[in-house]
């Protein structure tokens, strides 16, 4: 009907009634289709993305080329319907500089206004290694200042079957000394 009206507009023999008519179509279309998006956005239940939050970092691999850490990540559901957790990806950073990077599946199921711990393996190059410990040798190995990490990934959430991916980040510090004080209580 409307590519019935535009042709009819193209061809010039168009009146203010008409167009008028046509305006009002397109507006009342345009309302439509808005209202199923805000309708299918609320069906979701998802008003706010989930709070993810670095809870403990563990080393679970050195090689010669490459480093493991194994994340634990504090995910916090802040909604009122469950949401499942598919995947995360996620940088780390230390400093301001590239640490570490990562991806975990995951199927953890994230019960309404609740948290859980997903691990997630985050791996991290020699070259972004050596580059932390020179940072590390260079301040002090026992410095005062806090190091600064930053968190940023990507969250994929299932529910109600529909797939949504929502960004986060976090931020934080922590103290040289508890760092070095937690892997010598290891060995």
């Amino acid at each position: 009907m409307i590519v019935l009206m535009m042709n009819h507009l193209e061809g010039g023999n168009v009146n203010m009634a008409e167009k008028q008519i046509l305006g009002c179509v397109q507006v009342f279309l345009f309302l439509c289709l808005a209202g199923c998006f805000s309708a299918c956005a609320s069906l979701h239940g998802v008003r706010e993305s989930p709070k993810i939050s670095v809870a403990d970092i563990q080393l679970q691999e050195a090689g010669l080329l490459e480093n493991a850490f194994l994340l634990q990540l504090r995910v916090l559901n802040p909604n009122d319907v469950a949401i499942d957790l598919k995947a995360v990806t996620c940088n780390l950073t230390l400093d301001g500089k590239p640490f570490a990077r990562g991806v975990a599946d995951s199927n953890e199921r994230i019960e309404p206004y609740s948290s859980t711990i997903v691990p997630v393996s985050v791996y991290s190059s020699v070259v972004d290694m050596a580059g932390a410990m020179a940072r590390v040798l260079q301040a002090g190995v026992l410095r005062e200042d806090p190091a600064r990490y930053a968190l940023e990934g990507t969250a994929i959430l299932d529910v109600h079957g529909f797939e949504l991916e929502k960004d986060f980040t976090s931020k934080g510090e922590f103290s040289w000394r508890q760092l070095k004080n937690k892997f010598l209580e290891k060995e």
